[in-house]
């Protein structure tokens, strides 16, 4: 996947008004909302949280990005405004998992799982 422009991020933008964008180098453009990409979160701490019957946010409220780290080449991770920050979110987990109409539609019709559901 090295030097594949579907798993290259050009522009990330992450906040309450328009949820987590990502748009790629090859022109695609991925879009989430925070719940959404919080939810999916895979860190230690949110695993056990699931695996409990526990909710993923112990904190109940508004969510927004309060910072945001690139994680060398190959992932971001972010502050959440619930206190939340150790989840790393792999650029390619991230396009694969990719929720647009036409990603979701070729991950059907060839059987593959999004990446991103827990």
């Amino acid at each position: 996947m090295e030097d594949d422009p579907r798993y290259e991020p050009a522009a990330v933008d992450a906040n309450t008004r328009v949820g987590l964008r990502i748009t790629w180098a090859d022109g695609h453009v991925s879009s989430w909302g925070l719940e959404a990409i919080r939810e999916v979160c895979k860190c230690a701490e949110c695993g056990e949280r699931r695996r409990t019957g526990l909710p993923v946010r112990s904190v109940p409220g508004d969510l927004d990005v309060v910072d945001a780290e690139l994680i060398g080449a190959y992932g971001i991770t972010f502050v959440w405004s619930d206190g939340h920050s150790t989840g790393v979110y792999h650029w390619d987990r991230l396009r694969d998992g990719c929720p647009c109409d036409d990603c979701v539609t070729e991950r059907r019709s060839t059987g593959r799982p999004d990446p991103l559901m827990p």
